[in-house]
């Protein structure tokens, strides 16, 4: 039997203690983590719903390749901030575009070039405000504060205006 050296066990040691860090990196990014917005995923269902709840709808375009739209899945949504205010206040829609080959309507609506996508949408659908690419809770939780604000009945205007 072949003795090993004390470098070569050392550099065992340290490829074993490498693959174990970068096995926990690879599941803290990829393991699920989740959030509980109950996302609708159709969209005509949810837009009467909008209007049904005098709601603005959060449209959200994501893909299961997106690893912007991953990230978004682990540390925004989950957010209990984010998931207190979408589910108050807002109709959560959730749109696939995993399958790059099939057209999808929604997204050529509110032409969508990029993922995710979040757009905030008045009750009736028209597009209010619109940001492509990764945002943290913090920042979504502001803009949607803020739209809400911005979309709310005026004093003296009809709710259903909007």
């Amino acid at each position: 039997m072949k003795k090993q050296s004390k470098s070569s066990a050392g550099d065992r040691a340290v490829f074993l203690a490498l693959v174990a860090v970068a096995t926990l990196v690879l599941l803290f990014y990829y393991w699920p983590v989740k959030s509980d917005i109950a996302w609708m995923t159709d969209f005509e269902q949810a837009q009467a719903r909008a209007a049904d709840e005098n709601k603005p709808l959060l449209i959200y375009f994501t893909a299961s390749w997106c690893g912007p739209c991953k990230q978004m899945s682990r540390r925004t949504w989950p957010n209990d901030q984010i998931e207190q205010r979408v589910m108050t206040s807002y109709v959560p829609v959730k749109i696939d575009m995993s399958n790059v080959n099939v057209p999808n309507p929604v997204a050529e609506r509110y032409r969508v070039i990029g993922l995710p996508t979040v757009i905030l949408a008045h009750r009736n659908g028209e597009p209010g405000e619109a940001f492509e690419s990764y945002i943290a809770a913090g920042h979504l939780l502001r803009y949607l504060n803020e739209f809400l604000e911005s979309s709310a009945p005026q004093p003296g205007e009809a709710a259903g205006n909007a």
